[in-house]
């Protein structure tokens, strides 16, 4: 089945490429003009406590859309590898591009834990072990720099677990003793920040409140006892990322 759909699929493709690549746009009340959405975002999104943008999760019919024609991106490389390395290079630039999409958290986890399945497509055409170090580094590049930015514990830990599967795809001798140690260093830093942020959690309670509509109900615990869990998922990816960094430089 899966050969018989492979040959169905360079008819297929531009289409899931073209709604993938789709820019949705959106205005502001009071202007004439229309702009990428993600653009849009960037004037009227608010500051975190940091001083940075938060993100925002706005759903449309074309981001929706949009997450579709990824998900069918993700599933075709994961059922015909090997036909759907022959698109490699518009499939890697689309997916490395909403990697850091501002607009949906959706769409930034789609794209991020698609790179680890097109190294295994690399893998099952032999490419040979210089191209798919190269396509490693690329990816986890990629990775790191939307890591650094991420405010969704969700999508963090999706991005974590793509970095990790993507250095295991590689194999020995994609990284330096130094680079090792500083990604090791900076999952630390992932850890120590998510303890933190459970701490804060930990420390909110109706003894502060300093009116009824501050009084925490049972949804708001429930909401923190969630928010703590996630934080707990973020940590053990973390730590496997430590463990495949060490393996790959052995």
């Amino acid at each position: 089945m899966k050969a018989e759909f492979g040959k169905y699929l360079p008819q297929v493709l531009p289409s899931v490429l073209a709604m993938a690549a789709l820019n949705p746009e959106m205005g502001i009340s009071g202007q004439d003009t229309l702009a990428e959405l993600t653009d849009v975002l960037k004037e009227v999104t608010p500051a975190n406590a940091d001083g940075e943008g938060n993100k925002m999760q706005v759903v449309t019919d074309e981001i929706e859309e949009k997450d579709v024609a990824i998900q069918m991106l993700a599933v075709f490389i994961d059922e015909v590898p090997e036909v759907c390395y022959d698109y490699v290079e518009p499939i890697s630039k689309i997916l490395l591009s909403l990697t850091n999409y501002a607009a949906n958290d959706s769409i930034r986890s789609s794209s991020a834990s698609s790179l680890p399945s097109l190294m295994k497509a690399g893998k099952a055409r032999n490419i040979d072990q210089v191209t798919l170090h190269t396509m490693a580094k690329a990816f986890n590049t990629n990775l790191y720099a939307a890591m650094q930015e991420e405010l969704d514990t969700d999508t963090l830990i999706v991005q974590v677990q793509a970095f990790k599967d993507v250095i295991d795809e590689a194999g020995e001798g994609l990284m330096s003793a130094e680079e090792v140690q500083h990604l090791g260093e900076k999952s630390l830093d992932i850890v120590t920040k998510s303890l933190e942020r459970i701490k804060q959690n930990n420390a909110i309670n109706n003894d502060e409140a300093e009116d009824e509509d501050d009084v925490l109900d049972a949804d708001d615990m429930a909401l923190i006892k969630e928010e703590n869990s996630n934080e707990f998922d973020l940590q053990i990816a973390a730590a496997e990322l430590m463990g495949g960094l060490f393996k790959t430089h052995k």
